[in-house]
């Protein structure tokens, strides 16, 4: 790991911090013109101010607010997910090797965020997969369904 990359990224979680403290609930506009995120400039990304922590940019553009929104929507979906495989009794089911499969990808995707920016696809990837988990709650959510239907073999 380079040590001008952890040093940035720390300085970078540093002065978001003194900027989200001045607009907390709802971000600032400007944000990328403050004295604090201005000393970003001179960092190891020749010249550029990269947000390389998704849950920062929308705190920093959109504030607390907006996190929280984002962060509830993927605990309430993750959550969702683990309680459709948890009633699924059969450990070698194919619905909860799936939701386990999801849930694990989904909880990688939200560790993986906090380290990159949310630009090109990156978006559309955690949202296809957060989509795909609610098929599945939709879809597996009643155990007692799946129990009373017939397996064809």
């Amino acid at each position: 790991v380079d040590v001008e990359n952890v040093t940035y990224r720390q300085d970078l979680l540093k002065n978001a911090l003194i900027v989200i403290g001045r607009n907390p609930f709802f971000g600032s506009f400007d944000y990328m013109q403050t004295p604090e995120m201005l000393t970003m400039l001179a960092g190891p990304n020749g010249g550029i101010i990269d947000i390389v922590n998704s849950y920062l940019a929308l705190a920093l553009s959109g504030g607390l607010v907006t996190l929280s929104l984002f962060v509830g929507f993927f605990v309430l979906v993750t959550y969702g997910t683990a309680r459709t495989i948890w009633k699924h009794t059969a450990k070698d089911s194919p619905e909860r090797l799936l939701g386990r499969a999801l849930l694990a990808t989904q909880v990688g995707i939200l560790i993986t965020i906090y380290t990159v920016s949310s630009i090109s696809f990156i978006s559309i990837v955690y949202w296809l997969v957060a989509g795909f988990e609610i098929a599945y709650i939709r879809t597996f959510s009643n155990a007692r369904t799946l129990s009373a239907q017939p397996t064809y073999s």
